[in-house]
């Protein structure tokens, strides 16, 4: 039987005997109805939906509603009165993904002001989009939605990868060894850029378990320790894991091992090297940064595995579902809802340099998430810096010019003679002491410059 609220009985029972799945979202974007088909589409009855409210967004589990009910939401545009033609997602008991084209019905005479939104979907289900490994520059922002959605359906099972989402050989490597590292106990170390995301990595392996207790982690920033602070640390942290089960995993993250001190490093590396420290540990590091002077016994140890992150600039062609990625994150967390960016948008992300990497593209899409006033992020939309950046781009490069050193010295030279004389009214003493030089020697290079020596007085 088909279930409704409040004031939506008379449209139930209109609707009630179709045979195609319908339900009804009202302004605030909560489930107000659904038919009979739609229950029997989404395989679970007793399914508890009125009132939930649905967000434009690829991560069903932050909203705390069950059954991934975003993948009920209408892109934002329908809101402002557009009608439109988007896929849904649902999964089903046991785990089944089924999609379905709908077509979503603003109503209201007012398109300004859209009290509700019907949903009428079609009577077959559709086969799998294509994978996000093949994305590219081409998608909507509807396919990037989509395709937001599918990776991760297909990733949330195994490992919290959301960040690492797109169709680079450098990024499906990083997923590649980083379930490789979570499904080991070896030390890894995660080489990257400041901004790259070393941490989210090495937080992605502690906790990359699919099923029960990923164990004990202690966190350790570096910069901010001494050898007496890091000892004791490490001690306090070996009585504390004792009480812990002992086949639970103990992981010790050491963040910016680069900057940590030397008499630090000798501590460290007689905790876990001769003392066998109980657990495993996972590093994070910047570049180039522990060549010379660190200590080598403790990088070997440190260095079973290895993980490396390009900087964002070296794999722009994951940049398009990355932003759409951060933009979907930020729709479940309030009330503002946007589809995803412009063409011009693109190209402009595409074009910028990000000296701060992901963490950057995730701050400008936050900002551009806020400042939005259309579903469709725009060009106006995006920080000041991107456009200062492409109008630097924009500028025609200078043209490479050579330079007659001995000519432009000798011209200097000449330019600081004349004026020492005019300024001494043609002394020639007077000009010389002034220039820190001889007589001789101005009387030389007066010559030698063609310069009349009218036989001025010396002094």
């Amino acid at each position: 039987m088909a279930r409704s609220s409040g004031g939506t009985n008379d449209l139930a029972k209109l609707l009630a005997a179709a045979t195609m799945p319908i339900y009804l979202l009202d302004e605030t974007r909560h489930l107000r109805y659904a038919n009979q088909a739609f229950y029997d589409w989404i395989g679970d009855p007793d399914a508890k939906l009125f009132g939930l409210r649905c967000d434009y967004h690829s991560q069903p589990e932050e909203t705390g509603t069950p059954g991934g009910v975003a993948g009920l939401c209408p892109p934002p545009e329908v809101f402002r009165g557009e009608r439109k033609r988007a896929i849904l997602s649902w999964t089903r008991p046991g785990k089944q993904a089924v999609r379905r084209w709908a077509e979503f019905l603003p109503l209201g005479e007012d398109p300004s002001d859209c009290p509700a939104v019907l949903a009428v979907l079609e009577t077959t289900d559709i086969a799998e989009p294509r994978s996000v490994e093949s994305v590219g520059r081409g998608e909507t922002p509807q396919e990037l939605h989509e395709l937001v959605r599918h990776f991760h359906q297909k990733i949330q099972q195994q490992f919290s990868l959301q960040q690492f989402i797109g169709s680079s050989s450098v990024i499906k490597r990083v997923r590649q060894q980083i379930e490789l590292a979570a499904s080991t106990l070896a030390n890894v170390m995660v080489i990257g850029p400041p901004g790259s995301g070393r941490e989210h990595v090495a937080r992605t392996i502690a906790y990359g378990k699919t099923t029960g207790d990923p164990g004990p982690l202690l966190p350790v920033d570096c910069s901010v320790v001494d050898h007496e602070i890091l000892e004791s640390t490490l001690e306090a942290f070996r009585r504390r894991i004792r009480d812990f089960p002992k086949e639970l995993p103990v992981t010790l993250l050491l963040l910016d091992l680069q900057d940590l001190p030397l008499d630090a490093q000798n501590v460290l590396e007689q905790r876990l090297c001769r003392e066998n420290f109980p657990a495993r540990v996972l590093s994070t590091v910047r570049p180039g940064s522990l060549a010379g002077g660190f200590h080598l016994g403790l990088r070997h140890w440190l260095t079973t595995l290895v993980i490396e992150l390009l900087p964002l600039k070296q794999r722009l062609e994951d940049l398009p579902a990355l932003a759409q990625l951060f933009l979907e994150k930020l729709n479940a967390q309030g009330e503002l809802q946007r589809s995803g960016f412009s063409d011009d948008v693109l190209d402009r992300l595409a074009s910028y340099p990000w000296p701060n990497n992901v963490d950057e593209l995730f701050a400008v899409v936050k900002q551009a998430h806020g400042a939005s006033e259309d579903p469709l992020i725009q060009l106006r939309d995006l920080p000041p810096q991107l456009h200062w950046a492409a109008q630097v781009a924009a500028r025609p490069p200078r043209e490479k010019t050579t330079i007659d050193l001995d000519q432009f010295l000798a011209e200097i030279e000449e330019e600081l003679i004349h004026r020492a004389v005019a300024h001494s009214r043609g002394n020639k003493a007077q000009a010389a002491r002034s220039l820190g030089i001889s007589r001789a020697r101005l009387h030389r290079r007066l010559q030698q410059l063609s310069a009349p020596d009218d036989g001025s007085p010396e002094d």
